[in-house]
């Protein structure tokens, strides 16, 4: 538990158990990131239980899946199906807390088959909703992991054909 340790020492302003939670603790005024799972075992989520956490914690950050296009027990969503859980919950986020920060969920690295993923995510909300996706804040996870369909690694971007990308 965060609590059993001085986070004073760490000088950090924020932490995230890639979770939900109604009251998290936040000692020493360290901020507290709240992460919406989008995997399909666990999205949808409740949204009365939502609800009431975002009504909670006005301001908090929500963060929009945890690298919704991985495959390996991450989001595994496709780039239409992250734009409409997005949008989804951006909008319900935002019409109970207009304060609320909204973060895509980081994508596990920044790789080109990556970068297209999300591009394609920036086109199916574009086309499904008549406006280019709100962000407010964005973030990528900088994993070094090759990208390869049924070998270790990040595998291939769910939705995306190809067989292999980076290969480190």
């Amino acid at each position: 538990m965060i609590t059993d340790y001085n986070v004073d020492l760490l000088h950090i302003g924020w932490y995230s158990d890639w979770q939900t939670n109604p009251a998290p603790l936040c000692p020493g005024g360290i901020k507290y990131v709240q992460l919406i799972k989008v995997k399909a075992r666990e999205y949808p989520t409740s949204t009365l239980q939502l609800t009431q956490t975002v009504a909670a914690n006005p301001g908090a950050l929500w963060i929009i899946g945890n690298e919704p296009e991985g495959k390996y027990n991450q989001g595994n969503r496709t780039p239409a199906e992250y734009a409409e859980i997005y949008h989804y919950l951006h909008t319900l986020i935002k019409s109970l807390d207009p304060s609320a920060w909204v973060a895509i969920g980081g994508v596990i690295e920044p790789t080109p088959l990556r970068l297209r993923w999300l591009d394609m995510v920036l086109s199916e909300y574009q086309s499904r909703f008549g406006e280019a996706m709100p962000v407010d804040v964005w973030n990528t996870h900088v994993q070094i992991l090759q990208e390869k369909v049924g070998s270790w690694g990040a595998e291939i971007p769910a939705g995306l054909s190809e067989t292999e990308g980076r290969l480190y």
